[in-house]
């Protein structure tokens, strides 16, 4: 990936959660991160308040006491960042594509399918995002279905 290093904030549960999004997190970051690009964490799960640094000095921004999810802050955190690429790692249906869409963001959107077909909400926030990405031949081959071209990467 010489040549091809960006400012990606990771937008997902703190890599010190004991979830499955938490356990990605923790085992994504450092090796995105050893490839050589900047990293950040938008930690809307497991962390409140104000923004701390991790291992090498990695900004991790809190998430919001006004939104379960982070989402009115993302953009910000995003643009404080510079990030180059959002990298959401989260249910599709919660995640606000069409904000950061139209605020110029590129957001790729990590996602579970669990319905078949998939459910039009679902579909509109996978739509609206820059990159959809699947963990699961299954929702690769839904969201084929649906029109969508997704990259296909299996969880950690």
């Amino acid at each position: 990936m010489e040549g091809f290093l960006v400012r990606i904030l990771w937008s997902s549960n703190a890599h010190w959660c004991a979830s499955g999004y938490g356990n990605q997190t923790a085992l994504f970051l450092p090796r995105l991160a050893k490839l050589g690009h900047e990293m950040a964490l938008h930690a809307f799960f497991g962390l409140m308040g104000s923004i701390i640094h991790g291992d090498g000095g990695m900004p991790i921004y809190p998430g919001s006491p006004l939104s379960p999810h982070g989402q009115d802050l993302l953009i910000g955190h995003a643009n404080d960042f510079r990030a180059d690429v959002v990298l959401t790692l989260y249910d599709a249906w919660v995640v606000e594509t069409e904000a950061t869409a139209q605020s110029g963001l590129r957001h790729a959107l990590w996602f579970p399918v669990d319905h078949d077909p998939i459910p039009p909400p679902v579909l509109r926030k996978v739509k609206a995002c820059w990159q959809p990405i699947v963990y699961s031949r299954f929702g690769e081959r839904m969201c084929h279905d649906a029109g969508i071209q997704p990259l296909y990467v299996p969880h950690g």
